[in-house]
């Protein structure tokens, strides 16, 4: 008897064990997504019954489609996960399965489900699959616009980075990413991904299609406009500017005060130029910076040649009354007085001060000079600089700052 009841439990436990590794979306019933309008309620719980005759039907890529649409109406329903992971698990990606069971064992440890036959059962599952795919590498990608395609495309095998921004795990291993959007150049990124470690990208804004050139004009307050066109002719801008260089050559000038600066701006495709003006041009019979470097630069000198100058006097002074030849066997002065000695050597000490703070103003005024003597008087000049390869996207800005 004691036998009999102790296989019966056996069979009770495997029972139990069976129907819940059987139970994708058996949470579908939990009052979750409360916050829903009845119209987006409806929606949901259609979306799920869908999912779930899918699932059974094996059209693991329908039931997808509808599980992904069901998370962008509410993403609170464990029964979600679970059915994303039984629908990858049905398409033989064992890393994407086990990325979605370790988001429900998350979700059901934070509704306190750690006792729960559910737990159970998907720590079950997650261990089984970290067993059968344990080189598995976590990716994050995100992106300046949420309206673009994205995919990763390794040696053997594409993946479709969907939904966008994306979390998963993949094959460790070296991929592309191409990131797409119409009416937006294609943008191709190399990713190298690693096991048992979280790698994050980010996709930069896509540039335009057909973009031969781009112009970014930024000015100081003191400067409302700028003039751009051709040689023979030009006309106002505001400034600040951001657009399309029309031309294969175009003409930038600025005038300030009278006085004038002129840019000629190559185009090159999907390359940006940069001007940038942060201080009015001045006239050229006003000191510039280089002039006052020399000012100080000069100065410097001049004071570091006092410093040392009185420095050499101080030292004379206490000669005057260190010199051996004016000490005596019995140690005392034999030309001074003692008054006469201190007051020598206070004095000496007094002038000795003096050269030294000389010579720090003039060392400090020689480093002013320096740096002055190598900062530019003109505004930042253009750089024209790659946006766009096929690596990388991004805009670098080379200038003096």
């Amino acid at each position: 008897m004691l036998a009999m009841t102790q296989h019966s439990r056996r069979l009770l436990s495997l029972l139990v064990t069976v129907l819940a590794l059987c139970l994708p979306l058996s949470l579908a019933a939990q009052p979750v997504c409360r916050s829903l309008s009845s119209d987006a309620g409806q929606r949901y719980q259609q979306l799920k019954e869908n999912a779930e005759t899918r699932i059974a039907s094996k059209s693991f890529d329908l039931a997808l489609d509808d599980l992904r649409r069901a998370r962008n109406l509410c993403a609170d329903d464990v029964a979600l996960e679970l059915g994303l992971a039984d629908v990858y698990r049905g398409l033989n990606d064992c890393n994407m399965a086990r990325f979605w069971m370790e988001r429900t064992v998350e979700h059901l440890r934070s509704n306190g489900g750690n006792s729960t036959q559910e737990m159970a059962s998907a720590l079950e599952r997650l261990t089984e699959w970290q067993s059968e795919c344990p080189e598995s590498a976590l990716l994050a990608v995100t992106g300046d616009e949420l309206e673009v395609s994205a995919e990763l495309v390794g040696s053997s095998s594409t993946l479709k980075l969907t939904p966008f921004p994306f979390e998963g795990r993949l094959t460790p291993g070296d991929y592309l990413l191409k990131a797409t959007r119409n009416g937006k150049q294609t943008l191709v990124m190399t990713l190298s991904v690693h096991a048992n470690s979280l790698t994050v990208m980010h996709v930069p804004e896509l540039l335009l299609e057909d973009v031969g050139g781009l112009l970014r004009v930024r000015c100081q307050t003191q400067i409302d406009q700028f003039e751009m066109g051709t040689e023979a002719e030009q006309v106002p801008y505001p400034c600040h500017y951001d657009g399309v260089l029309s031309n294969p050559k175009t003409f930038v000038r600025l005038e300030i005060d009278g006085a004038v600066d002129e840019e000629a701006l190559v185009r090159e495709p999907n390359h940006v130029a940069d001007l940038r003006v942060p201080v009015p041009l001045r006239e050229r019979d006003e000191f510039t910076t280089a002039d006052w470097g020399w000012l100080a630069f000069g100065s410097g000198v001049v004071l570091l040649g006092t410093g040392v100058g009185l420095q050499l006097a101080a030292l004379s002074m206490e000669a005057d009354v260190t010199d051996p030849k004016r000490v005596d066997s019995d140690g005392n002065i034999t030309s001074l007085t003692q008054a006469q000695a201190e007051h020598l050597l206070s004095r000496a000490e007094g002038v000795s001060v003096l050269g030294i703070g000389t010579m720090a103003v003039g060392g400090a005024a020689l480093v002013t000079g320096v740096v002055l003597c190598l900062l530019p008087d003109d505004p930042y000049k253009t750089q024209l600089t790659p946006m766009l390869d096929n690596q990388s996207a991004g805009i670098q800005l080379y200038g003096v700052f």
